[in-house]
């Protein structure tokens, strides 16, 4: 019984024998400073509708907006922005077929170290039926 305890202690305590700085402690500890980040990017669309851009609402469509922009960003660093473009074509041809904008814009905007930044990145045409 002896054996069992003195085992069980030694393999719950090795991995803090093993360290060989502090640094886990101040990562994750009660002294952890919080993370910053230096460069936060976001990726934004813009309809063109009678001659005026407009911020896309994805609220329109039941989505959070941090879930939309996420899969923007994943689409985009994947490079299939076409095949999310047509995805978004057809969502907005069943929800709303009398309103297609006539221009969809795609903006990233990188905000780095105080700086904003916002390009343009790719220009759709009004959705096919």
């Amino acid at each position: 019984m002896k054996k069992v305890i003195f085992i069980t202690l030694l393999l719950v305590w090795l991995p803090f024998l093993l360290l060989t700085d502090i640094f886990p402690f101040l990562r994750f500890g009660m002294f952890a400073e919080p993370v910053h980040s230096v460069r936060q990017e976001f990726f934004e669309i813009y309809t063109l509708e009678n001659g005026k851009l407009r911020k896309f609402n994805t609220y329109l469509w039941g989505i959070d907006e941090g879930v939309f922009h996420y899969l923007v960003r994943k689409y985009y660093y994947q490079n299939r922005m076409n095949e999310f473009w047509e995805k978004i074509c057809l969502t907005h041809r069943k929800l709303y077929p009398d309103n297609l904008p006539q221009t969809w814009q795609l903006y990233q905007i990188t905000l780095l170290n105080g700086t904003k930044e916002k390009k343009r990145i790719a220009t759709y045409a009004e959705c096919k039926p």
